[in-house]
């Protein structure tokens, strides 16, 4: 690497080599109040002609190009801080004058003059195809076509030139030639750092320089330096083919702000393991590295992909079948669940897409009870179900069926449970755990198996859902419910229960809204919907015992309709109250004393282990080995504890890790080292305590999702 001070004039005057944008880097995106603070930047050395300005690093380094013979400069960064410059110029240039001096600024700064590159690069910076026409354009014509005039090149160029009429205020006339030749002449103090890389045969090099710089202190983004990984070279012509045909189409097609995202999804179906965001491009790196695959392919398959993550994201399938049960995901909030989606479009659209209905039918009414009867709505527990079964997917003794899937969503416990019959109803009549979206795709799922309509599609969106008794109670109200306390109670416990929501057109749920029930039924009875258009049938009335009734028909028209987990008893495989199998470790809540320890799994690593005190030991270690820090941390804090207190405690908690500074206290009862450091972990504990106690030690390290362990039921032998 060489690195030299010069101006920014210097290191575009008379260059003879073409500077080139390379398609990983982001398009121009500078705003006009970035230009604003350059234009400042350069007046406050036009003002005092003592002064210079550091402008920052200009780093690229010099491509390989067979079919040219010349030099391409690759811009690894400073690319906006040069095109932005010479978008001033061209400002500059367009309202000069005299043609003499516009030629000295096209010769010097603008425009190439050297015959061997003028058709590849007519203007001195050849800048990504997004930017490429608007720029050539307004460098070489001085004016855009009407449909660039939104683009930023264009809006900063003429930013620049109201900056120099406002600056040089000649009675609202703009400058003369001897101001803008002046102002121009001041880029001889805009300091810059030339740094050449000179490492074009180390791309690993210029990756890595990459990776570290921030354009203009905006962060680069996963996205970015995805694209610069995959499409960096020291040929043009292989980052031109690989950007035109895969990142390009695939970023037209799913939208540039949506790359990130869809990136993490694809990690995810090809580790099988959860990615956290601000991890997404170091994850992505790690999985190119290990898999040894070509650029090419992972390009050819990322644009493969994003097609199903465009039809997930925008519901845009061209099944309507399918279409319908997207709809129910998104309502769902079920963005955690797009990898599995996107995996099982890949493996079944084409090849079988009957059974990819049934699928993802069952994974909706098994979404739909997760939201409303789960232990949790989602997050890790979902992250952990969706890897579970990509990982499933990839065995050549899974069939990949509705039925199966099913079978293997039953095996989950804890958090990850699927809810059964009873538990979906108790919770379909609690006011605290159905709000009016789930509540929305209950009563359409109902009505699909129902209603007198049910064999034509209803999109999901202009569905509204009517609160029979309303949100907002009136006096009318109030006294149908027996006054100001009772009317409370009601509210409390049934205002957004099941049994008291109905769906609607939109036009009818904004007349109902909070009308006396005896009016409200007028318009009940209008509406399209079955469902909701019984009540003005059998309800003349609306109390709580009405409310009451509604809920046990709804809540047993949706354990009905709406699948649950399935019980076989032979073969150990289903038990609803806990059984032989595999568990997370997340689950602490099912009863399991007197099972025996058959493995645990680590990141999809099996590992034999018969002992409850050697996964307690594994767990540990595993946390030691993450962060040395965050375990002294947690260790010092005294965060793993027992829950009753005796005498030898720390801040009044009796601890169950110490490092060696306090082991002498006698704080634990059976003690063993980890290892050869400094801490020491109790060892004297019930299989029940040591799954809370290893799940308290994950969940601080956030490894939760990663462990889970198998078990075996004597009685079951």
């Amino acid at each position: 690497m060489r690195a030299t001070d010069t101006t920014i004039r210097s290191f575009i005057w008379n260059r003879d080599q073409v500077f080139v944008i390379p398609p990983f880097q982001r398009n121009y995106d500078w705003t006009e109040e970035q230009c604003d603070e350059l234009f400042e930047d350069i007046w406050g050395l036009y003002t005092d002609n003592t002064r210079e300005h550091y402008l920052g690093n200009i780093v690229y380094y010099i491509g390989n190009n067979q079919a040219t013979n010349f030099n391409e400069y690759i811009l690894i960064d400073g690319q906006q801080r040069i095109t932005s410059i010479l978008l001033l110029l061209c400002a500059i240039r367009d309202m000069l004058t005299s043609e003499y001096d516009k030629q000295c600024i096209n010769t010097n700064y603008l425009i190439n003059q050297n015959p061997n590159y003028i058709n590849y690069a007519p203007v001195r910076i050849r800048q990504t195809s997004h930017d490429r026409e608007v720029f050539e354009m307004l460098i070489l014509h001085g004016n855009v076509q009407e449909q660039h005039n939104s683009s930023n090149i264009y809006k900063n160029y003429l930013e620049f030139k109201k900056l120099l009429c406002n600056h040089f205020n000649n009675d609202n006339n703009q400058p003369n030639d001897t101001q803008l030749n002046s102002f121009a002449n001041s880029l001889l103090r805009l300091i810059v750092v030339d740094v050449n890389l000179q490492a074009a045969n180390n791309l690993e090099a210029v990756q890595t320089i990459f990776e570290k710089i921030n354009s203009t202190g905006k962060p680069l983004t996963p996205a970015d330096l995805i694209r610069n990984y995959l499409l960096v070279s020291n040929n043009m012509n292989q980052q031109e083919r690989l950007y035109n045909y895969y990142w390009q189409p695939m970023e037209n097609g799913i939208g540039a702000n949506s790359i990130t995202t869809f990136a993490k999804h694809y990690l995810i179906i090809q580790k099988k393991t959860p990615v956290h965001e601000d991890k997404i491009y170091a994850a992505f790196k790690e999985y190119c590295t290990e898999s040894n695959r070509e650029k090419g392919t992972i390009l050819d398959e990322m644009l493969r992909l994003s097609k199903y993550f465009k039809w997930l994201n925008e519901e845009c399938c061209n099944d309507e079948t399918i279409n319908y049960r997207i709809q129910e995901f998104n309502a769902l909030s079920a963005k955690d669940m797009y990898p599995l989606y996107i995996d099982l479009f890949d493996r079944l659209y084409d090849s079988n897409r009957n059974e990819l209905k049934e699928i993802f039918k069952l994974l909706s009414d098994f979404l739909v009870r997760f939201r409303i009867a789960g232990k949790v709505q989602g997050g890790g527990a979902l992250q952990s179900i969706v890897c579970s079964l990509l990982d499933l997917f990839e065995s050549d003794d899974f069939e990949l069926t509705a039925n199966n899937i099913r079978i293997e969503l039953s095996r989950n416990r804890g958090e990850r449970k699927y809810p059964t019959d009873d538990e979906f109803k108790e919770a379909l009549k609690s006011s605290r755990k159905v709000n009016h979206t789930y509540g929305k795709v209950v009563l359409r799922k109902i009505e699909d198996q129902n209603g007198t309509i049910r064999n034509i599609p209803i999109p999901l969106h202009p569905i509204t859902v009517e609160h029979f008794m309303p949100q907002t109670l009136t006096p009318w109200w109030i006294n149908n419910f027996g006054g100001p306390e009772s009317a409370s109670i009601v509210y409390d416990h049934y205002i957004n229960c099941i049994g008291n929501l109905g769906i609607m057109s939109g036009p009818l749920n904004s007349r109902n809204s909070n009308r006396p029930w005896p009016e409200k039924l007028r318009i009940i009875q209008n509406t399209q919907f079955s469902v909701t258009r019984v009540v003005s049938d059998i309800y003349p009335n609306w109390t709580e015992n009405e409310i009451i009734q509604r809920n046990n028909e709804l809540s047993d028209y949706a354990v009905r309709y709406i699948s649950g987990p399935v019980i076989i008893n032979d073969d150990c495989i289903i038990r609803i109250n806990g059984g032989s199998g595999i568990y997370p470790a997340s689950d602490i809540e099912t009863d399991l004393t007197g099972y025996r320890l058959v493995s645990y799994r680590f990141n999809n690593t099996t590992t034999e282990c018969t002992k409850w005190k050697a996964f307690w030991k594994f767990i540990i270690t595993q946390a030691y080995n993450e962060n040395p820090t965050k375990f002294s941390q947690m260790v010092d804090a005294n965060l793993i504890c027992k829950r009753t207190l005796n005498e030898t405690t720390i801040n009044g908690r009796a601890p169950i890790i110490v490092s060696s500074n306090v082991y002498p206290n006698g704080l634990l009862q059976n003690i063993a080292r980890l290892g050869n450091t400094n801490y020491y972990y109790e060892t004297c504990l019930s299989s029940e305590r040591i799954r809370v106690y290893s799940k308290q030690v994950l969940d601080y390290f956030d490894l939760t999702d990663q462990v889970s362990y198998e078990v075996q039921n004597p009685n079951e032998e």
